[in-house]
């Protein structure tokens, strides 16, 4: 039969783990939410206001190089001068590709990444308004991309 002495100190344990996994589980859903809110904030700082252009990542993903069905992802953007002008291709890629411009509207440069080894990238900064066609000069065929660029 337990004492009464032992049967306290076996409680006051099990209350101290009750409020030790109840500490950390509050923990843990705020750091989540201050995860989130920092990811959907438009300018990735939450609470604060910002008028820096932010950029948007298209990849090469793994595989692209050797497998026909698939292209930069995503391969259409859409991009809003002073808000998100600013694209960045990332080769996830093992082999290299290039990033080529193949059309643009009247008045915007073209643009030509060089070649891009595996784990490197390239970004432009559009100005002007309009469709921009791309592709990779490597893999013509599929990897082909789209971005249209509207005025903020």
């Amino acid at each position: 039969m337990q004492s009464l002495a032992t049967f306290v100190h076996s409680e006051s344990k099990g209350i101290s783990r009750t409020l030790l996994v109840g500490a950390l589980a509050v923990v843990v859903v705020v750091a989540a939410i201050a995860a989130f809110t920092m990811a959907s904030s438009p300018s990735g700082t939450a609470g604060t206001s910002s008028n820096t252009p932010t950029s948007v990542q298209v990849f090469a993903p793994a595989g692209v190089g050797s497998n026909m069905t698939l292209n930069f992802v995503p391969s259409t953007i859409r991009l809003v001068i002073g808000v998100n002008n600013t694209v960045v291709w990332v080769n996830h890629d093992s082999t290299q590709h290039d990033i080529q411009s193949t059309s643009v509207p009247s008045g915007a440069s073209s643009f030509d990444s060089g070649t891009l080894n595996p784990a490197t990238s390239f970004s432009v900064t559009l100005t002007v308004p309009g469709t921009y066609h791309y592709h990779c000069e490597f893999h013509p065929a599929w990897m082909q991309g789209t971005i249209v660029v509207v005025q903020g």
